[in-house]
């Protein structure tokens, strides 16, 4: 940590410090960012968004809403689409661009265990209580580990519930895609009752979203800018060595989709190609039902307890387009001229009579068999705290909690061996079909009368036909694919995940003069983390990802202690002093502060300044995680000229050596009153984030192995051990090389990677908000603008540093971030009316790729809400209709994302039109 200067600061200001009490008393707060009370009217560098300017956003989502709040960049809002985050449909809040890991997110002040996702490190905001029940949200935009720990960086997003309700209430919404027709629904209950001694609060949600596809947003045009893969159905054949690639022959036959969907690659006569922009979930199917109860009560003697008990249930829906057979050349299967697909083709005179190679996808639009992926997640929360008094002075706090997730995922996918042997005329369960038999041909596996393998036909063995002619034949044609074959090479694909979160924290705080607030506690934490494969998965048995998948577990557990002091030397000063030593079960911590000074030189000027460390500590994948990454082109060429290529499977796996990813943030700001009406607040932030983890990169390590013409690093780069010379020569292309020893590039069985602490990402800006509300008349009205203008996201790219600003930054670690991200709301509010218009502003992202088919603008839409506010029979009735993006303006195009947009800062859905009412009882 780079604490040398920072902690000089805090000893000069604490030595420094003047003994004065304060005259004045003042209602007393506790805030996000800090445990000690202090006055009510002193401006925190806080965003608060509370119930009324949640509804007002008229968004279904929490998720949804921290997507467009200007001081966030490349949020995952939970839509589980290819375009945002498809690994999971865990919304998380991104803060500054840092990485959702970076934003530390509680509910009620206490953290909530991770997603249970194998690549997930982070809270579910959309899973943390039902919106009904929700007060309002309070969004910290400055570090703050020195008094939460680890995950702190840019800020903490803190939940807060409404604990005191009294009565019922009734909340329904609706909301409608204009493009898509699709409609989604959002029922909430909330109950209360408050006695002398205890309270009870519980509050129910339940929301449904159909799927939304590309085809129902998208005009044809735009998805056929995104261009076609060569791992397709119709596929690419390969017949004898030494002759060209051929297309299917039914590759753009319009019966079959066409160039519409595919055809042939421009610029590559001899590939077909499908376009995977099409029939694609844009916003995934989705419900989730969440509930959460809260109870309270006064023992006496001055102390009181509260219980939370919480649960959140969503299953996720989406197509998941199948994956390649296989790309590895040498790997790929082998149609021989008895397979009834190509001898169709052969017959007819389209391809020639000769054993062909055969690369493609088990799928094409409409299929019936069309791959699709289901996630189900399950949280659940128990929460209780113990408050008392040791004496006027000194209060003391102990609480507990245990979360935990649980995550399923299903998917419909194709074994490798077992496509191999119906694609061989041996498709069936092994006890039909044995391999002892002739098979469906009778000629055994090469189909080719007249070899030692021959026997008789085997009814209970079938073919499957990889070609497209498969699609046009009929029931009793050779070359169709009866539906059994099918089910015989599909299988449900599954996973599981649990991790569970246990803290215990014990905090004192205090007033022992009125100058002074102190507050100091302990906390420890323990996250359990494990991923449950299938056991095809954990074999590698699938067409794909075929590496070895083992299960993983591990935990990770953290003791920490802290502490806090508020002085209040004069009237017109408040400094914050904190500092937390955390401690981990690899031996590893961190030790930061934080300074904070609040100076009021008049009654409506406020200047603020803040100085500290944070950290963020390696997440589970991180530590102890087995998954798969992406893996390196690798061709070489031997003496007589035959190439080998090869692009094998990468396992990366976790380190427990990394250390804590480190920060250094500043914030320097004011308020200022202008006058009862008009508030103006501008805050500058810098943090500079420093040792952050990332993965290495098989391509750069088989590059820089092979500087010296040989392949040393057997730990990473994994050969047979009968290669004794793997001795290459470079050539002026970086992806071929020439052999040279007894090795080629076929003998690359795979890459293990892990992690490294040696990344960066610097980034400063500035908030800019003005408030101002005037009436005309009866008339109230409130003009709110809220700016972030990000100056510079500094980070490296390569062996270059670049600067992120305005960038999509696709071609390195970086998060979208545009350069100004604003939002300007005009209110008006008359007896029981009230409306709002809001423009919100992306300002322009460059695709760093700079792939042809992106297009590049400043993104503005338009919302607007008008609510009516009455009673019925003496209960209160909300009434409220809203529109999203009135213009109906659609998102840039991202040539490099498969559906053609960037979900993480733009919303694809077009104008949404939603209703709403809200019904309370006994209030």
């Amino acid at each position: 940590m780079k604490l040398g200067t920072t902690w000089g600061a805090l000893l000069a200001v604490s030595m420094a410090l003047p003994v004065l009490a304060q005259d004045d008393e003042l209602e007393e707060v506790v805030v996000t960012g800090s445990y000690v009370a202090r006055p009510a009217d002193r401006p925190q560098p806080i965003t608060i968004l509370d119930a009324v300017s949640i509804e007002n956003e008229q968004r279904l989502t929490v998720g949804e809403i921290f997507r467009d709040l200007n001081v966030t960049q490349g949020n995952f809002n939970g839509m589980n689409a290819a375009g945002e985050n498809a690994s999971t449909p865990a919304a998380a809040v991104n803060l500054r661009g840092l990485g959702p890991r970076a934003t530390l997110t509680l509910l009620n002040g206490r953290r909530q265990t991770i997603d249970g996702h194998e690549l997930s490190s982070w809270v579910d905001v959309n899973s943390l209580a039902p919106a009904i029940m929700v007060e309002r949200i309070e969004v910290l935009t400055d570090g703050a580990s020195a008094l939460y720990g680890s995950d702190a960086v840019a800020g903490v997003v803190n939940m807060i519930t409404r604990n005191d309700f009294e009565g019922m209430e009734f909340d329904y919404s609706g909301s409608h895609v204009d493009r898509a027709g699709a409609y989604s629904t959002s029922f909430g209950a909330l109950f209360g009752a408050q006695g002398e001694r205890s309270s009870i609060v519980f509050g129910l949600g339940y929301t449904d979203r159909p799927e939304v596809e590309a085809e129902d947003l998208f005009s044809l045009e735009r998805l056929q800018s995104r261009p076609p893969v060569f791992q397709s159905n119709p596929p690419t054949l390969y017949p004898a060595p030494g002759m060209a690639s051929v297309p299917d022959p039914l590759c753009e036959d319009p019966r079959i989709g066409g160039p519409e969907v595919g055809g042939v690659i421009a610029g590559n006569g001899n590939i077909c190609g499908y376009r995977l922009a099409m029939d694609r979930t844009i916003a995934s199917q989705a419900t989730r039902t969440t509930g959460l109860g809260i109870a309270t009560h006064d023992f006496g003697g001055g102390i009181s307890g509260q219980l939370e008990l919480g649960f959140s249930t969503t299953g996720t829906s989406r197509i998941l387009n199948s994956i390649p057979f296989a790309r590895a050349f040498p790997t790929l299967p082998i149609l021989q001229t008895g397979h009834p697909g190509l001898a169709h083709e052969i017959a007819n005179g389209n391809l020639a009579d000769v054993p062909h190679r055969v690369r493609f996808r088990i799928r094409k639009p409409n299929d019936p068999y069309i791959a699709r992926e289901t996630q189900e997640s399950h949280h659940w929360r128990l929460a209780s705290s113990l408050d008392g008094s040791f004496n006027d002075t000194w209060d003391w706090q102990a609480s507990g909690t245990l979360s935990r997730n649980r995550m399923f995922l299903t998917n419909r996918d194709y074994l490798r061996d077992r496509v191999m042997a119906a694609i061989a005329g041996y498709g069936g369960p092994p006890e039909l079909c044995g391999p002892g038999s002739g098979g469906a041909s009778g000629y055994g596996p090469d189909a080719t009368p007249g070899t030692g393998d021959d026997g008789e036909i085997d009814p209970d063995c079938m073919w499957y036909n990889p070609l497209a002619n498969s699609y046009l034949a009929s029931p009793g044609d050779p070359h169709y694919n009866d539906p059994a074959v099918k089910d015989y090479i599909y299988i449900s694909q599954e996973a599981g995940g649990v991790a569970t979160l246990r803290t215990l924290e014990f905090l004192v705080t205090g007033n022992p003069a009125d100058w002074v607030g102190l507050a100091f506690g302990a906390q420890q934490r323990d996250q359990d983390f494990n991923i449950d494969f299938d056991p095809i998965y954990e074999a590698g048995g699938y067409a794909w990802r075929n590496q070895i998948r083992p299960d993983f577990n591990g935990d990770i557990e953290a003791q920490a202690i802290f502490a806090e002091a508020v002085f209040f030397p004069t009237d017109d000063l408040e400094i914050q002093l904190a500092t937390r030593s955390e401690q981990y079960d690899n031996d590893l911590g961190a030790v930061v502060p934080k300074l904070g000074l609040l100076w009021t030189p008049a009654d409506n000027l406020y200047f603020r300044a803040t100085v500290g460390s944070s950290y963020r500590i390696a997440g589970p994948s991180e530590l102890f995680g087995i998954n798969i990454a992406g893996a390196p082109q690798f061709n070489s060429l031997s003496p007589d000229g035959v190439e080998s290529g090869v692009i094998v499977g990468t396992v990366q796996r976790g380190s427990l050596d990394l250390d804590p990813e480190e920060a250094d943030v500043f914030t320097l700001g004011f308020t200022w009153d202008a006058t009862d009406s008009l508030t103006l607040d501008v805050n500058y932030w810098a943090i500079d984030f420093t040792n952050l983890i990332e993965s290495e990169n098989a391509a750069v390590v088989l590059r820089n192995d092979l500087q010296d013409g040989m392949i040393d690093d057997r730990d990473r780069i994994k050969i047979p051990a009968t290669v004794t010379n793997p001795c290459f020569e470079a050539t002026g292309d970086p992806n071929i090389w020439i052999e040279c020893g007894d090795m080629s590039a076929n003998d690359i069985l795979g890459f293990e990677v892990s992690f490294v602490n040696q990344a960066f990402l610097n980034t400063d800006g500035v908030d800019v908000g003005v408030d101002y509300r005037f009436d005309v008349g009866a008339n109230n009205l409130g003009l709110r603008l809220d700016m972030t203008q990000t100056l510079t996201y500094e980070l490296p790219a390569g062996a270059s540093i670049i600067d992120g600003v305005g960038s999509l930054n696709v071609t390195n670690n970086g998060a979208p971030v545009a350069g100004t991200k604003a939002s300007l709301r005009l209110n008006w509010a008359r007896g029981n009316h009230f409306a709002q218009l809001t423009a919100r502003h992306t300002s322009a992202l460059d695709d760093d790729l700079q792939h042809p088919s992106s297009t590049e603008f400043d993104y503005n839409i338009l919302d607007v809400v008008y609510r009516y506010s009455t009673e019925v029979r003496g209960n209160p009735l909300n009434l409220n209709i809203g529109v999203v993006n009135i213009a109906d303006t659609e998102a840039p195009t991202h040539g490099d994302q498969i559906s053609t947009y960037e979900g993480q800062v733009y919303d694809a859905r077009g104008r949404i039109v939603r209703i709403g009412a809200t019904m309370g009882f006994g209030q």
